[in-house]
Formats: C-alpha cells, structure tokens, sequence
C-alpha cells in the first residue's frame, strides 16, 4: 500500500506543478462513469450481491489521468442442519474485494503517445493475498483508430508487491503471512468498437508479467457489452476475469464475475 501511496502522490505533485505552470486559463476536460449493480434473492435461498465502480478520466493539455476504484461484496445465507433436528440458519460473507488504480501520462508527440506511471492496490479476502499491488512506468500509445473502433496500449517495466494471509490449518499448524517484491512487467490494452450511435464493445485486458517463473503473474480481463438508454445512463453486461499463476495454497488459480449494471456518465 505504501508504494501505491507514495508514486500516486509524486505523480499527483508532478502532474499539477506542470499544468500550473502552463495556461492557467485551460479548459480541463474530465469525464467520469459510476456503475452500480445488485442482485438480492429471498425464499428458500437468500442472497445479496453489490457490485460498484468509478472510472474517472482527465485529459489536460501535456498530462491524461485515469482513477479507477472497484468494490464487490456478497452475502449469502447458509442452512446448517446439525443432523438432529436443529436447523440453523446464517449469514457468511463470500465476496469481499476492493480495487484501486491510477494512470498518468505525459504526452509526447500526439494525443495518445506518452509516457506513463501506474500504482494498483487490491485488497481480496478470499484469494489467499492479504494484498497485492503493482508500480510501473513506460510507454503508451494508440496502435490503430478508425471511425469505429481503437486499440490503446500501454507497456513498461514495474514491480509486483504482494502480501499472503496468514492461515491455520485443521491440526493447528500456522503458516505465517509472506511478503515478495519481484520485477514485472506490465502489459495493458483497451480495444473499443462501436456497434451504433447507442451500443459498444470493450475489451480491456492487463497484465503484470513477473520476470521469474517462480513468481506470481497476474492478468485481468473485462469484457462488456454497454447499450446506451439516455444521454447519461447505460446498461453494461460485462464479463470479468482475474487470474493468478502463483495463487496461496488451495486458492483457484481464477475468479470470474458476470455483472449486469447501471452506467451513469458525467
């Protein structure tokens, strides 16, 4: 967490001397999407699922900036018979998932070519990581754009901080928590297509490629589908997969999440 603090507040202070430095009189574009979806089932099986998120993005005349903060979390209510008779019934949290992420790019020679840097933090409680977070710096750009569709990418070297929970097995046994610190590097791309003047396509996809064979890689994907219902709201259908090579021991090597939200556009 303490990497993630500290290059976002470098950034954050190199970003702004630089556009005060320059045109005070500019117009900061900023452009923000906050998804909220929830899924609340009653009767023989009870049940509730929150999924949010927040995408904001600036685009100053030297600098772009992308904050993304994500949160899932699910109840379910389990029956517990105790084989004599006696039937119990109790809530237990199953999903508990926060995100964050902040990208900032200095422009070179056009709109979209620059140099960036890149802080994540996720804290999971039910992948075996107390925490997992990655910084990197590098290059970005668009490879292609047409009047449908573009592809950005970014790529740079970083390194990859995770934390394990400490666990007790069922004879007592403890196995402490373990903090790595290994390079990586980071790989991202957006591709979005648009369907018609009310629908689009997006496929996002990262990856932080630990340089040991040893060592955990990490890769997410989002896949969604977005149909416009006014000028400020949308309802996305997307498909999210998270997976890591190295997981703690007896966790799945991968997480996926089907989510039908609504998408208020400022």
């Amino acid at each position: 967490m303490k990497y993630f603090v500290s290059l976002l507040a470098v950034i954050l202070a190199v970003n702004t001397f630089a556009e005060d430095a320059g045109d005070t009189k500019e117009e900061r574009a900023i452009s923000a999407e906050a998804e909220l979806g929830m899924i609340i089932t009653s009767g023989n099986t009870e049940s509730s699922a929150t999924n949010a998120k927040l995408d904001v993005k600036q685009d100053f005349t030297k600098w772009k900036n992308n904050y993304v903060l994500e949160a899932f979390y699910k109840d379910d209510e389990l029956t517990i018979d105790d084989g004599a008779g006696d039937v119990t019934r109790i809530t237990q949290t199953t999903a508990d998932k926060i995100f964050a992420s902040f990208q900032s790019d200095y422009k070179l020679g056009s709109k979209h070519q620059g140099i960036f840097g890149y802080a994540s933090y996720e804290n999971d409680k039910f992948s075996g990581f107390d925490y997992q977070s990655t910084i990197a710096v590098g290059y970005s750009d668009r490879l292609y754009e047409n009047a449908k569709s573009w592809l950005d990418y970014s790529v740079g070297p970083g390194m990859a901080i995770a934390r394990t929970e400490e666990t007790v097995d069922d004879e007592g046994i403890v196995t402490p928590s373990e903090k790595t610190e290994t390079f990586a590097v980071r790989l991202s791309g957006a591709f979005q297509y648009k369907i018609s003047s009310h629908a689009k396509f997006i496929q996002k996809l990262s990856s932080d490629l630990a340089t040991e064979s040893d060592k955990n890689t990490r890769v997410k994907s989002e896949t969604s589908l977005t149909a416009t219902i006014n000028g400020s709201m949308a309802l996305k259908l997307s498909y999210l997969i998270n997976h890591n090579t190295q997981p703690p021991s007896e966790k799945e090597k991968t997480d996926t999440t089907t989510a039908v939200t609504l998408v208020f556009t400022y």
